[in-house]
């Protein structure tokens, strides 16, 4: 068997005869340059003033919330959200008879489309190499996802397909490394007894109708909407309903919560909430897995969540600060969990 220093550079450079430390440098060096390909070229010149943005959730954000704990549960994910203003090659197909939006959002009704990449990771409470009976599970995702919108008067549908994977392939081990490294905090030592990976694939229909919407124009805006959503897949299997506040000075759009609206010129600066229940069906996270059998909490089948946040949004850029806090999803966990999601967009 050839050393190391044998090795051609073609063979040092497998995955297959990569030391661990060697295999995740590799993996999130191809992880980037999937990435920058799909982000340059998955947006075309004409969609430039769509407005991209990126959410980040940790519960390392929660400082000043009473009672909220920190790496445990649902503790950090990244979104990078890319908007289209033209229909989605699914849109193209199911929606045939509906234009796309356009950069400058147009009239209705109209469809337009959006790729997110992201990765999410879950802890236990304990940070031993294995968790405690009763906990969880290490568990990571990292994926991507197609959402197509439709948007008509006061009312709204999306259609989103989720492809991903878990396990060690979903980096989340050394992505929450890597943030504690970076906040100068202990790494946390058990993502050997991680779930294992899976590939993954969901669907989700989601609606909402605006009940009440004041006029644009308004010097002050309120929107009230009903929200639901279907999950279906190896992930999740749920269905939610919801409501949607927003209350925004300025304003320019009445905080187009989550939506693929063209960027707004005028300042505003608003207040956000929601209170949503869901039923749960199924959750590969908790289950320990959905096609191989993993470390099982199980899964409550009533879910309850609050949002609550603020932003503020000028010229072309946008920052929101939300709080997020959900009911016991699992028997033994011991109270509601709480993560701050920081949102950027330009």
């Amino acid at each position: 068997m050839k050393s190391s220093s044998e090795l051609s550079p073609a063979e040092s450079s497998s995955p297959c005869t990569m030391t661990r430390p060697h295999f995740e440098r590799w993996m999130r060096h191809r992880l980037g340059l999937l990435i920058g390909l799909l982000s340059i070229g998955l947006v075309p010149r004409a969609e430039a003033q769509r407005p991209w943005s990126v959410e980040v959730d940790n519960d390392a954000l929660n400082s000043g919330i009473a009672g909220a704990r920190t790496d445990v549960d649902y503790t950090q994910g990244i979104r990078l959200r890319i908007p289209h203003a033209i229909a989605s090659p699914l849109g193209q197909r199911l929606f045939r008879s509906i234009p796309g939006c356009g950069a400058d959002g147009g009239s209705v009704p109209c469809q337009d489309w959006s790729l997110i990449l992201g990765q999410e990771i879950y802890t236990p409470l304990t940070t031993r190499v294995k968790p405690e009976s009763g906990d969880r599970a290490y568990a990571g995702w990292l994926g991507a996802s197609m959402v197509t919108r439709v948007h008509t008067a006061g009312f709204e549908r999306e259609l989103t397909i989720t492809l991903g994977v878990t396990g060690p392939l979903s980096l989340a081990g050394p992505s929450q490394r890597s943030f504690h490294r970076l906040i100068g905090q202990s790494a946390p030592s058990g993502w050997t007894a991680q779930l294992g990976a899976e590939p993954t694939l969901d669907i989700t229909f989601a609606g909402s109708a605006d009940l009440i919407r004041t006029d644009a124009k308004a010097l002050l805006g309120v929107r009230i909407t009903p929200v639901w959503n279907a999950s279906l897949g190896t992930v999740r299997r749920a269905v939610e309903i919801g409501v949607e506040v927003a209350v925004e000075l300025g304003a320019s759009g009445v905080s187009e919560w989550r939506r693929s609206s063209a960027v707004e010129s005028a300042p505003g600066f608003y207040l956000i909430g929601a209170i949503r229940g869901r039923v749960v069906a199924g959750n590969l996270f908790l289950d320990g897995g959905f096609f191989r059998t993993g470390p099982s909490v199980g899964h409550l089948p009533y879910v309850g969540t609050l949002e609550l946040g603020l932003g503020a949004r000028a010229y072309g850029l946008g920052v929101e600060w939300r709080v997020v806090t959900s009911s016991r999803e699992y028997g033994s966990q011991g109270t509601a969990h709480t993560y701050t999601t920081l949102a950027v967009t330009i």
